[in-house]
């Protein structure tokens, strides 16, 4: 998703899983294996597959750190304890971990507006303030909760 934003090109469900393809692949060439990435690695994917520049990764304090990237014209990735997000659609009782793409925010509402690959229904999500920013955790060796506040910021 993020590639694709930064190309400004549409992602659909075909390319999405062939690019999931490619993804696995460079994973087990790199790291030697496939499975869930932190927020590093995740970045080491973005900068060495796909050659991007504009990747970082920073700690947040506060769910206003994202809304600042955000109006920057930034998307974030973000990794969460995927339970935590309550999400409806996902599969009780839903992913340990898992990561989305945050990629706006409604005042209004106090909502993130996201795109969650977990659920067909992902396009567009929304979860509320309080509850994204909580659910925000790095991949973590033994407890997802005890994983950092940290987060990927695109740019382009």
């Amino acid at each position: 998703m993020a590639a694709h934003f930064l190309w400004r090109m549409p992602l659909s469900p075909e390319i999405a899983d062939f690019e999931m393809g490619l993804v696995r692949q460079f994973e087990i060439a790199a790291f030697g294996h496939w499975r869930d990435t932190g927020i590093e690695e995740t970045a080491d994917i973005l900068r060495r597959l796909y050659g991007f520049s504009g990747i970082r990764t920073v700690a947040i304090a506060s769910a206003e750190d994202i809304q600042k990237e955000l109006s920057a014209g930034k998307i974030v990735i973000a990794p969460t304890a995927g339970r935590l997000l309550k999400n409806p659609y996902f599969t009780p009782p839903g992913p340990v971990y898992h990561m989305i793409v945050i990629k706006g925010f409604d005042e209004a509402k106090r909502e993130f507006i996201v795109n969650d690959p977990g659920t067909r229904r992902g396009e567009g999500l929304r979860y509320s303030t309080d509850v994204l920013f909580n659910a925000i955790h790095d991949l973590h060796e033994t407890d997802i909760l005890h994983g950092e506040k940290r987060v990927i910021i695109v740019g382009r």
